[in-house]
């Protein structure tokens, strides 16, 4: 059974917490938001300090909260970090699995789509088309309901196995690492 998570938006998050600098609301509004337990976060810690000691610490609890097969979880994994396009993940997962996937992710409420405003480009019979553009398709984009989704399968289910192993601080510098393309 998924867990559902009640989302809060920006304004609200900053209303809350408005003794804190921009650069940490940002911070913590990234991994945090849609996370059932704000409460018990410590704002005077760094975002790392509150990752490690809440989300580390309690990793089987919060695995617990996605109980999914293991080809929706790959499949969040994948969208997660790539480009989130709709059908990105059909290259490591065959067409109709992806498919099935994705149809059972969006009924479930974990991603949402978001349709591209972007218009199908007119062919002109007459008019050859670059190489690079003939293969281009329109799609759709993916959106993770909420930001603590996005960062459960973008960093901490990736690295299950080193979490698993109390090697906390191996995981945290990939999160370090990689926190600025993330955000």
């Amino acid at each position: 059974m998924l867990y559902k998570r009640k989302n809060i938006k920006f304004k609200n998050f900053v209303d809350l917490h408005k003794n804190l600098s921009l650069s940490k609301l940002f911070d913590f509004y990234s991994v945090f938001e849609g996370f059932e337990k704000l409460n018990i976060l410590n704002f005077e810690d760094d975002v790392f300090t509150n990752i490690e000691r809440i989300l580390l610490d309690d990793y089987l609890k919060i695995k617990s909260y996605f109980a999914l097969d293991e080809t929706s979880s790959y499949a969040l994994t994948l969208l997660a970090k790539n480009n989130r396009k709709r059908f990105s993940i059909n290259r490591k997962i065959q067409h109709f699995k992806a498919l099935s996937t994705l149809k059972y992710l969006l009924e479930t409420g974990i991603i949402k789509l978001e349709y591209s405003k972007e218009a199908k480009k007119i062919k002109d019979k007459r008019q050859k088309i670059k190489k690079e553009l003939r293969s281009y398709v329109v799609q759709d984009k993916i959106i993770f309901s909420n930001h603590f989704t996005r960062f459960f399968f973008y960093f901490l289910k990736p690295n299950e196995k080193l979490i698993l192993q109390n090697r906390y601080k191996e995981v945290l510098e990939c999160i370090k690492e990689k926190f600025e393309l993330y955000q």
